[in-house]
């Protein structure tokens, strides 16, 4: 059974939402090439005039690497199972996606070593149940960025799997996308040893149906694990949510379902992702190591009966304790959701600089002992209990709730922008646009920089402010005036947020 239905930040990643990366132009001495328009494998694989039919078999890419370089796929469709042993990257030499799509197996790929690339690549499945790339427990760290995971005709009882990784090292999973799959990336405890911490970022998952999930994280019961198993999620968008009940991100604590508070924990970080739809936007069940949001939007979750943007629960054991399932969540939208904003059982939540809209916060699922801490916040009430009294219930003004534009306007949002928790956000820390934690919400100096409440930071413009009198160097400074004012004043409404740069360049050519 999966709950109903179905942080302590060690180390904090502040990444921006990555892109795919550049494919090289250039081969080195190491390369190696397939392409599957060649009649065969005699040629010596070594430029791609001579590259071979296939990756796999004696006489393949993968065979004439020596057991190390990088194999590039030119145009074609690959029916093969493929096994990527360790410094043997795959990548493709292409515009054109070359295709990974084998008719039968449990998997299309998988890692078994250290020192790899898999970039560039289409993973195409219509094999019930097969995995598309596995990550296992000796992978290291292996960076995957800029492919494409797809089921093309996704059906219920039809479970794809886009990435399972058990990887025991750092695996940096950026800038896919992820279509019609059972689950977009499982995130799994591997049979002994250290748990790996993936970072995955920048991802797009659509599609995902019938129980499935577009991130899972789940630790095993376990007792030869070494450390909590844990993930790091950057900046992904998980959308437009296939047939049945779904959820967004899915995180289980197998410790705690066995049961065995001694046993290794799990836990998760999340930054700046996007959830838009689904039964579930996030389900956290028992999780002892800890859970923690910053920046997150979830929106337009639950539209069956009985769904919620978050559902965070924890285990009860027999002495009558419970067992994980906190979660902390701050500078959030959990905003335009048809039933609950979050459902509680059992477990603390910590809510702070946050905008919780459209569904209530229930405490009293399971045996009704949950309870909350909320500062800086906006919600629908102002009184009431601990879960349900915010510091402001003034509605925000958002660009276009409609099209899930949660931009704050310049006007209507006095009681969010710079009224978000007045301590220094972490270093590096920035909103959903990349602005930074903390802006001076009206641009004039002398700058007074506090966060806004919600995942967006009001940005009016960061004037260069002169030193106070007398000071000592560089500090905080007034704003721009008289021509230069008006010139920037005028730049911006014509051009928006996106030219903000540009429109300071041009001010700074004009008479202050």
């Amino acid at each position: 059974m999966r709950g109903k239905d179905r942080l302590r930040l060690t180390c904090v990643v502040w990444l921006a939402a990555s892109a795919p990366l550049a494919l090289p132009a250039i081969a080195s001495a190491a390369d190696t090439f397939a392409d599957a328009s060649r009649p065969d494998n005699s040629g010596d694989c070594l430029t791609p005039a001579t590259a071979c039919k296939t990756i796999n078999g004696p006489d393949g890419a993968l065979a004439k690497t020596g057991g190390a370089g990088t194999i590039r796929l030119e145009t074609g469709s690959y029916a093969e199972n493929v096994t990527l042993p360790g410094g043997v990257s795959l990548i493709a030499d292409t515009a054109s996606t070359p295709t990974i799509d084998p008719s039968s197996g449990v998997f299309a790929m998988r890692v078994t070593g250290p020192s790899t690339t898999i970039q560039g690549l289409t993973f195409s499945s219509n094999v019930a149940n097969q995995t598309e790339l596995v990550l296992e427990d000796a992978a290291g760290s292996p960076v995957v960025s800029g492919n494409h995971f797809i089921d093309t005709t996704p059906v219920s009882g039809d479970n794809q799997i886009g990435i399972h990784t058990t990887a025991q090292g750092t695996p940096q999973i950026s800038g896919n996308s992820f279509s019609g799959l059972f689950h977009g990336i499982d995130v799994v405890s591997p049979t002994t040893g250290a748990p790996g911490s993936p970072v995955i970022s920048g991802n797009d998952i659509s599609g995902v149906h019938d129980i499935g999930d577009g991130i899972q994280v789940s630790g095993s019961h376990n007792l030869n694990l070494t450390g909590p198993t844990t993930a790091t999620l950057v900046g992904n968008t998980i959308h437009d949510h296939g047939a049945g009940q779904t959820t967004g991100v899915f995180l289980a604590d197998g410790g705690s379902f066995s049961l065995d508070p001694t046993s290794p924990a799990t836990g998760m970080t999340m930054i700046r992702n996007r959830i838009i739809g689904g039964t579930n936007g996030i389900e956290v069940i028992g999780n002892r190591a800890p859970v923690t949001l910053f920046g997150d939007v979830i929106a337009r979750t639950a539209p069956l009966t009985g769904g919620s943007a978050v559902l965070a629960s924890s285990v009860k054991v027999m002495s009558g304790d419970y067992l994980g399932g906190d979660l902390t969540v701050t500078n959030a939208d959990i905003v335009n959701n048809t039933n609950l904003s979050f459902e509680l059982q059992d477990n603390h939540l910590t809510l702070d600089s946050s905008i919780v809209r459209g569904g209530a916060i229930l405490p009293f699922d399971g045996d009704g002992t949950a309870t909350c801490t909320i500062t800086f916040s906006d919600g629908m009430t102002t009184s009431g209990g601990p879960c349900e009294t915010f510091q402001t219930s003034a509605a925000p003004s958002f660009v276009d709730a409609s099209t899930d534009n949660y931009h704050l306007t310049p006007a209507g949002n006095g009681a969010l922008i710079d009224q978000g928790n007045p301590a220094p956000p972490p270093a590096g820390s920035v909103d959903f646009d990349g602005d930074p934690r903390a802006i001076d919400g009206d641009g004039a100096c002398p700058l007074n920089p506090v966060r806004d409440i919600g995942a967006d930071e009001f940005n009016p413009g960061i004037p260069d402010c002169p030193s106070p009198s007398g000071g000592g160097g560089p500090t905080a400074s007034a704003g721009p005036t008289g021509q230069r004012a008006a010139a920037l004043r005028k730049c911006k409404r014509k051009h928006g947020r996106t030219a903000r740069q540009r429109c300071r360049k041009r001010a700074k050519r004009l008479p202050v």
